[in-house]
């Protein structure tokens, strides 16, 4: 399989960790998404898409928010290091050449997402079999507090019905002797 190249799988990673943020960028610069119904996939074609069409606005946003890790609207003193030197170097080629590299790096970084997700999903799973055991063993150790709670509950009637019953014997014995 072949491998993003480093400013691509930038892009890919930061996409999968901020998609609000990309999607947010997206609409400001024309692409319209749903953040509601926004998927990874949609947000990652849409990136690649604004960014081999030589969209400079979108490229240096996008660079200012990787950046800034997110943050939007923090000044950047120099400029478009990552997403500039993708958008530089797609412009030096023909259309047929861009149309085919950027079908190639939607598909190498949808495979990449694919990926992540898939983990995300193994790490869910994982999390809802431990989330089981942790609730079967508070149901077993509830139970076995009602069932320890039931027995001395039984025990504390019959140590006051004993205590009852020998209070009762001393003061037969005692109206005994006194007669």
């Amino acid at each position: 399989m072949e491998k993003l190249s480093p400013n691509v799988q930038k892009i890919s990673d930061f996409i999968y960790q901020k998609p609000e943020v990309v999607a947010m960028l997206l609409n400001e610069h024309g692409y319209y998404i749903n953040l509601d119904k926004a998927t990874l996939q949609q947000i990652n074609q849409y990136t690649f898409e604004a960014l081999y069409s030589g969209n400079m606005e979108f490229a240096q946003s996008l660079d200012e928010a990787i950046e800034n890790d997110g943050y939007l609207g923090v000044a950047v003193t120099v400029g478009l290091a990552v997403a500039s030197s993708v958008v530089s170097g797609i412009m030096g080629g023909n259309q047929a050449k861009k149309a085919r590299e950027l079908q190639k790096n939607i598909a190498l970084s949808q495979m990449a997402l694919t990926e992540k997700l898939s983990m995300e999903q193994i790490k869910a799973q994982s999390e809802g079999q431990r989330a089981q055991i942790l609730l079967n063993s508070a149901l077993e150790y509830r139970k076995l507090l009602q069932i320890e709670s039931t027995a001395r509950l039984k025990d504390t009637w019959i140590y006051v019905l004993a205590l009852g019953l020998s209070m009762g014997l001393f003061y037969g014995i005692y109206l005994i002797s006194k007669k």
